[in-house]
C-alpha cells in the first residue's frame, strides 16, 4: 500500500464525492484498513457518502445486507473475494442498472476476473507504477500477466535480495534479522516497512510479533 494505491484511491474518492454531491447515497468500499482510514479522513464529513471496508460491513451486518445505496464505488476490487460481490450488490438499490464504479488490477491472476463489470464497460488501466522502485518493478515484471505491464516511475532503488530458508520454522528468525538490519542499521522506521505475504496460508499472519518487532 503506497503512492499508487493513494492515487487510485484519490480517483475513486473523487467519483464518490461527485456522485454523493448530487444527492445519491454513496458507498466507497475497499479492503485495506489503512486505505479505508486514509479515504475516510480525506472524505471528511461529505454528505451522502460512507467510506468503509467491505469485510467490516459484512461483519457488522452478520452477512445480512439490505439495499441502502444509490451508488457504489469500489477500490482495490482485485482483492475482493468472488463470493463478496453478491453481498456487495445487495447493498445497492438498483444492482442491475444502478451506478457502480470499480477500480481493480488488470492481472488475470488476481480476483479481478470475477468483477461484475462487462468488458465493454471497462476502461484502460493506469499505465504508471509509482508504488515500487525500478529494480523491484523489473524483478517482479516476469510475474505480471496483464495486457500491458505498467511503466515503473519510481527511483532506481537498492538491488533486490533473495534470502532462502528451508522450512517455515526458519522464516520468522530470518525476517527478524532483516527487520533488525533495516531498523537498527539503516534507521528505517518500522512503520515504513511492509511485509508482503500470501493471503492464505501464511505462517506470518498469526505470529503478530517477530522478535521485538510487532507486525500490525
Amino acid at each position: 500500500w503506497g503512492k499508487a494505491a493513494i492515487e487510485v484511491g484519490r480517483q475513486a474518492l473523487q467519483i464518490a464525492r461527485r456522485v454523493a454531491a448530487k444527492g445519491h447515497a454513496t458507498l466507497l468500499a475497499c479492503v485495506s484498513p489503512r486505505l479505508a482510514e486514509h479515504l475516510r479522513e480525506a472524505a471528511g464529513h461529505a454528505a451522502n457518502l460512507e467510506v468503509a471496508r467491505f469485510p467490516d460491513l459484512l461483519a457488522e451486518s452478520g452477512g445480512k445486507l439490505e439495499p441502502r445505496f444509490d451508488a457504489i464505488v469500489v477500490d482495490e476490487a482485485h482483492e475482493f473475494l468472488p463470493e463478496w460481490w453478491p453481498s456487495l450488490l445487495a447493498l445497492h438499490r438498483d444492482p442491475d442498472d444502478g451506478m457502480l464504479y470499480v477500480f481493480a488490477d488488470d492481472d488475470p491472476g488476481l480476483a479481478a476476473s470475477a468483477l461484475p463489470i462487462a468488458g465493454e464497460h471497462r476502461v484502460g488501466p493506469i499505465s504508471h507504477n509509482v508504488r515500487s522502485t525500478k529494480r523491484i518493478g523489473e524483478f517482479v515484471s516476469v510475474f505480471y500477466e496483464g495486457e500491458q505491464p505498467p511503466t515503473v516511475k519510481g527511483p532506481i532503488g537498492r538491488p533486490v535480495e533473495i534470502l532462502g530458508y528451508e522450512d517455515e520454522g526458519d522464516l520468522a528468525p530470518l525476517l527478524e534479522t532483516v527487520l533488525d538490519n533495516l531498523v537498527e542499521e539503516e534507521q528505517v522506521p518500522l512503520g515504513d516497512i511492509a511485509v508482503l505475504t500470501p493471503a492464505d496460508p501464511s505462517p506470518l499472519r498469526d505470529i503478530g510479533q517477530v522478535g521485538r518487532h510487532r507486525l500490525p
